[in-house]
């Protein structure tokens, strides 16, 4: 069942405007409540209660999860069991000075995530663990396809519709919407920042909101299934939607 911690939900619950497209608004998230228990209902798609189960789960075997993000996702199953709507800032400080298996992957995993993808992965360490694997997914599903993953060209746009795809079709399309979104809630820095390609960090996230939307689009709660539908598959959909003209891309 999808749900939120309060942390989550007053960052989520922040509208930021990027150009004139809010990338969060409060009635969206209200909104996906009742969506989510449709989704699932229909999809058939019941997650793991941990992250041990997870990696047990045949449903996932396809996906490859890391010393480190294993290290980093139970460490905060088990801060989750054990404080009360603890915050992105206590993880930093409790599980950050603290040193184990994987320590500097899960530490640089962590110190990636947008705040706003810090509190969900905090309101569900096992989501936050099937949406870590599905990004490396992308990123190797990108290389291949395209040789590279730039930014702002056409590996970029098919690197962020594959992983909403992906997102979909192992966490569900509320998980991908969620995640989707937090990852391009940036600061005004970013926003503001001419990158290389000449291009602002605003006009990239609006790229890359479009492009996250369009992959999303690729999956259908009624007709696909984890089971049956795969990776080469939701690709194949994407790559389509670059050929039809549907994606948003800054440069080639």
């Amino acid at each position: 069942m999808f749900s939120l911690s309060k942390t989550a939900l007053s960052l989520l619950l922040t509208t930021v405007v990027v150009g004139a497209t809010p990338v969060v608004s409060a009635s969206a998230l209200s909104e996906s409540k009742s969506f989510v228990t449709s989704e699932e209902n229909q999809q058939g798609l019941s997650i793991p209660s941990t992250i041990e189960e997870l990696l047990k789960d045949p449903r996932y075997k396809d996906l490859t999860f890391t010393d480190g993000s294993v290290s980093l996702y139970k460490r905060l199953e088990s801060l989750k069991n054990e404080y009360l709507n603890i915050t992105a800032e206590q993880v930093t400080d409790i599980y950050m000075k603290e040193r184990g298996i994987g320590y500097e992957e899960a530490k640089s995993i962590w110190m990636e995530l947008t705040p706003a993808e810090k509190a969900l992965a905090i309101s569900n360490p096992i989501i936050a663990a099937i949406i870590d694997s599905c990004k490396e997914k992308a990123y190797s599903y990108t290389k291949t396809n395209y040789g590279k993953s730039g930014q702002g060209d056409t590996s970029d746009a098919f690197r962020h519709a594959v992983w909403n795809a992906l997102m979909c079709k192992y966490a569900g399309k509320q998980w991908a919407w969620s995640y989707g979104t937090a990852h391009e809630q940036k600061d005004d820095a970013y926003y503001n920042k001419v990158f290389e390609d000449g291009y602002t960090g605003r006009q990239h996230t609006t790229m890359d909101l479009h492009n996250n939307e369009k992959g999303r689009d690729t999956w259908s709660i009624l007709t696909d299934s984890i089971a049956w539908t795969s990776d080469g598959d939701l690709q194949n959909r994407v790559i389509a939607k670059i050929n039809a003209g549907e994606m948003y891309i800054l440069h080639n």
